[in-house]
């Protein structure tokens, strides 16, 4: 971890494939899955885990950037029965929390009547009471979920589909919601301090709520650098000075779990637009040449489809699916290798 906490101040990212190198040349014996899980817990992995969605065509997986409020992770969290936190039969359910990707603002609802699918229904329900008290200007658009088997009922369903929210279901172990997860474990934090030096009588879930408003009150620090920003702070009007202050500390701090948000690339080429292909020379001749002079393929394409690419270095680019009016073939090709042709 020392090593990773290195190549990580040289902003160098390292994966986990490059960690079990590293392990495997200094002998240490350490397992793929002793490393991820080590990993897992490092500061710097913990808060920013890429979704995994289906692997991109070098085999590498990527992060995935959302600038919208209201798309929302969500899990269930327990405290251990234990004497610090007693827990008669009504409260021993544990409690639903959500965290929005975007602005960090946690919403936490006690589960008082079990986990059945009524349950989770009158817990989503007064979900939306809360969401809509303190973000009037904006509704829950997504929600997305472990597997868990209430929340994949009808019922369930059926409600996210009558109030217009979209749900996504993690299939993985390694891709559930990690957001949601990373909460519960700064909510217990705060939640044995408040017991042990504020409120040493009092009882968990009498505090659950204020140990939600001391997180959202918090204010965002990303790579050291202060946003100015707290969650509870975030609203449509001021989103874009958030925005701004995000992509100065980090591009692509924020990971979603849908797709890259168009709206974050202006594109130069419109869908339907006639293009051609510069020459990838690899000659002495193209050496200092502009891009511009550089020869096109005879062969003419049809934009097909664009959208943006996240890049290891976490930088975005645009992508096109591009259509060769003779052949038919499917062609991808980034924004710098295309010209507009008349």
């Amino acid at each position: 971890m020392d090593w990773v906490t290195e190549r990580l101040r040289l902003k160098d990212v390292p994966r986990l494939h490059d960690v079990y190198q590293h392990a495997q040349s200094r002998n240490y014996g350490l397992s793929r899955k002793s490393i991820a899980k080590a990993l897992r817990m490092h500061e710097a992995y913990k808060m920013n885990m890429p979704q995994q969605r289906m692997r991109s065509r070098s085999q590498n997986y990527r992060p995935i950037i959302t600038n919208y409020l209201g798309q929302l992770h969500a899990d269930l969290g327990y405290f251990s029965l234990s004497r610090d936190y007693e827990t008669p039969k009504s409260f021993q359910h544990g409690f639903l929390v959500t965290k929005d990707i975007l602005s960090r603002y946690i919403n936490v609802v006690i589960l008082r009547h079990g986990k059945s699918a009524d349950a989770m229904v009158r817990a989503f329900e007064e979900l939306l009471r809360q969401h809509s008290i303190v973000h009037p200007d904006y509704p829950i658009s997504s929600i997305s979920f472990d597997r868990e088997t209430s929340v994949l009922s009808h019922k369930v369903q059926n409600f996210f589909s009558h109030h217009n929210i979209a749900f996504h279901a993690f299939q993985l172990t390694a891709s559930k919601a990690k957001v949601a997860e990373s909460s519960i474990k700064q909510i217990r934090t705060v939640m044995t301090r408040l017991l042990r030096d504020m409120y040493p009588q009092g009882r968990w879930w009498h505090l659950l709520q204020h140990c939600a408003d001391v997180l959202n009150s918090r204010p965002i620090v990303i790579d050291g650098r202060n946003t100015g920003f707290a969650p509870r702070d975030i609203n449509t009007e001021n989103l874009q000075q958030f925005l701004h202050q995000v992509v100065k500390a980090a591009p692509a701090f924020h990971f979603g779990q849908f797709e890259v948000s168009p709206t974050l690339v202006e594109f130069k080429f419109a869908v339907g637009t006639k293009v051609r292909a510069k020459l990838l020379e690899t000659s002495s001749e193209v050496i200092g040449k502009k891009r511009s002079q550089m020869n096109l393929t005879e062969q003419v394409f049809v934009i097909e489809k664009r959208w943006p690419f996240i890049t290891r270095k976490l930088t975005l680019t645009q992508m096109y699916n591009c259509r060769d009016l003779e052949t038919n073939q499917m062609i991808t090709f980034d924004e710098d290798n295309l010209v507009e042709t008349p």
